[in-house]
């Protein structure tokens, strides 16, 4: 066990521990071997495995239902003749699965038939997916604490097939689709959480902080200042700060609306909108002179974030080698703290608070270690519980009028100045941090696409 990611690992006194059954570990945090380590410590349990799943069977079960109902002509199939064509969007886990989808060749079926004609991982970052693999976990997230091994963020990375920088191998998300000419176009989606949880430059740079050039039938947007699933009613949890409310889910339907016309019509979506190095959006985590993270009292900044490098997969646990750093860049921010690039919502934009896609751990969980999936939102000094109801009220109303109403091409869509933000985010108590930035009209900076009905087939 261990209290901080940096930290050397103690071996449990095995007094202190013992099986329940094969699958419960009963734990006695009574001794004094226990005085050191408070909530947040973390435990790994090395033991001798057997009888694994062939979990990547879900590839092949995935690929065969779709390819019976786009492609099956009898009475057995219900949706016979129905479908042209078939669209997949998968969240966090289910978008890694995507990736792997892609990866292993299983957008093709056994007659070499296109199975997704789009595809759109959302919150995945670079972070990849154990199913092809023997005792693979397809739900361990790697993180800078949590799990930072057993995840699986490893190359390739990204969809154009390139060269490993560190390792020599050449590889790509695409590379098995690319050469039997079934790739989907694809619309991959990150919220600002991946930049620090999931590595998501390396989607879009070399592993050595240059930027890429995306293929022609990738785009990749990144939702600013956002967490991995905004929250509903902020709260702390085992943060140092406020969870972050600051939605991606508005761009996000505009998106797969985009990608639905993209995939069946051939009408291109926006311009991929990330962070970029070449611009200086796109930077190291520090010094936080450079990331840009202003100073706010009560607030810590520590640069955490989650350096991938080549793993000794010889011993248990899996083992960094030393000396095969990926150059893992975040988001620069402005003088509010708030995500320079990328697509950023009106809250971000006329902003009462920071929001951050990245959170720490409050005192006694494993202080100042990454709070996973969670980000902050600071509220600026002289913030009220008025303006965060007032913005509730305001937005309520017009998001039930924004879910059914077309939207144009292109970016679009105007705030009112009278409402504080363009989105339901709930009340917020204050929380005294710096002078409140002066707010003024705005953009949203989502393009949609003409109002139209979904006639393919989703999973």
């Amino acid at each position: 066990m261990r209290n901080s990611s940096e930290g050397p690992r103690a071996e449990v006194p095995a007094e202190a521990w013992s099986f329940v059954d094969e699958r419960i570990v009963r734990l006695d945090r009574s001794g004094p071997f226990f005085d050191d380590y408070d909530a947040g410590a973390a435990y790994e349990l090395i033991y001798q495995a057997i009888d694994p799943d062939v979990n990547a069977l879900g590839f092949a079960a995935t690929r065969d239902v779709i390819s019976f109902l786009k492609h099956e002509p009898s009475d057995a199939n219900p949706a016979a003749g129905a479908i042209d064509h078939a669209l997949a969007h998968g969240n966090s886990q289910s978008g890694r699965m995507l990736k792997g989808f892609i990866y292993w060749g299983f957008n093709e079926d056994e007659d070499g038939q296109i199975m997704f004609e789009g595809a759109n991982p959302n919150i995945s970052g670079a972070h990849a997916i154990a199913l092809n693999e023997r005792f693979g976990d397809a739900n361990a997230t790697s993180r800078p604490y949590e799990n930072h091994t057993i995840g699986k963020i490893e190359f390739p990375f990204t969809y154009e097939v390139r060269t490993d920088p560190i390792t020599g191998a050449t590889d790509g998300i695409r590379a098995r689709c690319g050469e039997t000419e079934t790739c989907p176009k694809v619309i991959h989606t990150d919220s600002g959480n991946e930049a620090w949880q999931k590595a998501a430059s390396l989607v879009v740079t070399d592993g050595q902080g240059n930027d890429i050039e995306l293929p022609e039938d990738v785009r990749v947007y990144y939702f600013a200042s956002t967490q991995h699933g905004p929250a509903g009613t902020p709260s702390f949890g085992i943060c140092q700060q406020l969870s972050n409310p600051n939605p991606w889910a508005p761009n996000l339907q505009a998106l797969i609306v985009a990608l639905d016309a993209w995939a069946t019509e051939g009408k291109e979506p926006p311009d991929s909108r990330h962070p970029m190095a070449a611009d200086g959006t796109l930077v190291p985590a520090l010094p936080q002179t450079v990331q840009g993270f202003p100073q706010i009292p009560g607030v810590t900044y520590n640069g955490l974030f989650n350096q991938v490098q080549v793993l000794d997969k010889t011993s248990q646990p899996y083992q960094p080698v030393p000396g095969t750093e990926y150059v893992v860049l975040v988001p620069r921010t402005d003088a509010d703290g708030n995500d320079v690039a990328g697509v950023r919502s009106i809250d971000v934009q006329v902003p009462l608070a920071t929001y951050t896609g990245w959170g720490l751990r409050a005192p006694g969980f494993a202080e100042g270690e990454d709070c996973g999936l969670q980000g902050q939102s600071i509220p600026f000094a002289g913030t009220r519980r008025s303006d965060w109801r007032r913005a509730t009220r305001a937005c309520r109303s017009r998001s039930a009028t924004a879910a059914t109403a077309p939207m144009s091409a292109g970016w679009r869509g105007r705030r009112s100045a009278r409402s504080p933000s363009g989105s339901c985010s709930p009340t917020m108590p204050t929380r005294p941090s710096r002078p409140r930035a002066r707010a003024g009209s705005a953009r949203s900076e989502m393009k949609g696409v003409p109002g139209r009905r979904l006639t393919s087939i989703w999973c």
